[in-house]
């Protein structure tokens, strides 16, 4: 009986061990260069066995693809970059909300329904007032009336944004969304029942009234709390403020294109990680003299638990580094032609899903290594997000909203200021582009990109 309880707590054990190590991956995946690099140097003052080891060695071959190259520069200096920051990049988090709704598959009322919800969202990205009130200040403002049921699936919509956590109601409805995207295992499914059932317990810190009422041990309690206590109760801090909008841009990467040959590069500058050499001895030595036991308990846990825990960094950062490397070459592959010329015209209609089949990761892989990640080309900085469009048009002439927007930008620039294009007149210069979209779609798009009305463009002089 004694040898299955000790079988049943290994298996478990385990199960959280490579639970633990997908959610750690998935942050590192999510982290920008500066912050990975802030990670990578907390992981060396920590561990005392990891270690850097000074090479300039990228952490994966280029020979995938003799196409592009693969670098790992020294990260520029920030003032060179902001210098080059193209004006129409620095979105703030309504902006990143408001895309990925885009990249959604939904009715057209319902995209308004979602929009809107995103408008009302408070500063950290929840929604607090209830549905229906909502709904009633829509039709107010609006002058539309939308059913019930086009609310609730905009509320579902916006909930299935990133950061995970935005659209929830409060902090229990935010922390157990976020546990909605991890990986399933044990400590998952008993932070779950805490949030549920003894969410005040877990307020209070009264550790030994949820295992008493959960029938959960200590430990398992502890690694649950410890999960909960890892989440963001705050996943839209600074929501559209100025604090947001006033960050500097870094860049995680850079594309060149140098006579017709396109060059990607990782910008952040780690270190090449290695295991230190005292403890890759002593892990060598318990293993020839297993039997003999020639440290202590406490020190042969010490070194194990050490050694471990830096392979499985070393391994995750060189996992990650590839996933976004292997994400921005089938990007920059996928928009070819836009990278030689810069041309918003030459985008292709592009979804992560698109990018997931080429590079045969999980659509939340491509996601997360695209969510607030920006690439420096020759005409500026710009959002890995600004690349992913839906497809407008009908089938074999397909156009991005980006050659919308660039269309109707020139013929706004063009027009005669003492008898500016209405939004019909420009509807039926796009129609005569091959650009067939309702004048209501002509208005939004120049609502979005901030142009008056054809009446106050007028000139009067």
């Amino acid at each position: 009986m004694a040898d299955r309880r000790t079988s049943l707590v290994q298996e478990q054990s385990l199960g959280q061990h490579i639970m633990q190590s997908q959610v750690r991956y998935a942050r590192l995946l999510e982290m920008t260069g500066p912050e990975v690099e802030e990670s990578v140097e907390r992981e060396l003052e920590e561990n005392p066995a990891l270690e850097a080891s000074g090479s300039e060695e990228p952490p994966r071959d280029a020979d995938a693809s003799s196409f592009y190259q693969f670098r790992q520069d020294s990260r520029p200096a920030e003032d060179d970059y902001r210098e080059n920051i193209r004006q129409d990049t620095g979105a703030s988090m309504y902006d990143e909300l408001l895309r990925q709704i885009g990249e959604q598959t939904l009715s057209p009322k319902v995209a308004r329904a979602a929009k809107y919800l995103i408008g009302s969202l408070d500063n950290n990205g929840y929604l607090r007032r209830p549905l229906e009130n909502l709904r009633d200040d829509f039709a107010i403002s609006e002058g539309e009336e939308l059913s019930e049921d086009t609310f609730r699936q905009a509320f579902e919509a916006i909930r299935r944004l990133e950061p995970h956590g935005i659209g929830a109601t409060d902090l229990r409805d935010c922390l157990l969304l976020q546990l909605h995207y991890l990986p399933d295992s044990t400590a998952k499914t008993n932070a779950e029942n805490i949030l549920r059932d003894q969410f005040d317990a877990f307020v209070m810190k009264h550790a030994h009234k949820i295992i008493s009422r959960l029938h959960i041990s200590r430990e398992e309690t502890a690694e649950a709390i410890d999960l909960i206590r890892s989440l963001n109760p705050k996943p839209g801090a600074g929501l559209g403020g100025d604090d947001e909008l006033a960050k500097p841009i870094i860049p995680d990467f850079t594309v060149t294109c140098e006579d017709g040959h396109l060059s990607i590069s990782l910008t952040n500058s780690l270190p090449d990680l290695r295991i230190n050499e005292s403890f890759r001895n002593a892990v060598e030595r318990m293993e020839r003299n297993r039997d003999r036991r020639s440290e202590a308990g406490s020190d042969r846990r010490f070194i194990t638990t050490r050694y471990n825990d830096a392979k499985e960094f070393i391994s995750l950062i060189r996992q990650r580094q590839e996933t976004l490397f292997a994400t921005m070459t089938a990007i920059v592959e996928y928009q070819k032609k836009y990278f030689e010329t810069g041309d918003p015209a030459d985008l292709r209609p592009m979804t992560i899903r698109d990018i997931a089949a080429r590079t045969g990761y999980d659509i939340s892989v491509i996601s997360r290594a695209t969510g607030n990640k920006y690439v420096a080309t020759d005409d500026g900085i710009l959002p890995l997000r600004y690349f992913f469009s839906g497809e407008l048009g009908d089938p074999g002439e397909e156009y991005t909203n980006h050659k919308v927007v660039d269309e109707m930008r020139r013929l706004i620039e063009a027009e005669d200021k003492a008898h500016p294009l209405s939004d019909e007149r420009l509807r039926e210069q796009l129609a005569s582009m091959g650009i067939d979209i309702s004048r209501r779609t002509v208005a939004k798009y120049r609502d979005r990109m901030g142009i008056p009305v054809a009446r106050l463009r007028k000139d009067t002089i």
